[in-house]
């Protein structure tokens, strides 16, 4: 009698994310910053493209920011990527606030660090699979080991 309740509340409630688990995928050849990604929340989007959340911890505070947390939509076909959420954290760890955006697709070459984090995504964590999880919490501390 109530089973078509159950079946709208499923339709209408959100989705749960897993846990976070952060792996370290790549730093920058100037060690300017490092690149995480959350392993257990690759996720497909409406279009068939890949999204994955990455936090980019600065080497030093630059402008006022600490790090960054994105959203970034992958597609793997087409070897780019383009930011569509992004979250800027202050010195102190403090966040200024999430917002939502979406830059132009950019290629990410093969040899860089878009290219190494593109083919971490794209093979859900596959083409590293020596890298150790980090654990859910935001690399702060255990990230400043990649410098």
């Amino acid at each position: 009698m109530f089973g078509w309740i159950v079946v709208a509340l499923a339709a209408v409630s959100p989705v749960q994310a897993a846990p976070s688990d952060w792996f370290h995928v790549d730093t920058a050849s100037d060690h300017a910053n490092a690149s995480f990604i959350d392993r257990a929340n690759i996720v497909p989007n409406k279009a068939g493209n890949l999204e994955a959340s990455m936090f980019s911890l600065m080497a030093q505070v630059t402008d006022g920011d600490a790090a960054y947390r994105f959203t970034v939509e992958f597609d793997c076909k087409g070897q780019s990527s383009r930011l569509i959420r992004a979250e800027a954290f202050d010195g102190d760890r403090r966040s200024k606030g999430v917002e939502d955006i979406k830059t132009e697709w950019a290629v990410a070459a093969k040899g860089t660090q878009g290219g190494t984090i593109l083919g971490y995504v794209c093979s859900r964590g596959g083409s590293l699979p020596d890298k150790k999880s980090l654990g859910s919490a935001l690399p702060w501390e255990t990230g400043r080991a990649f410098f």
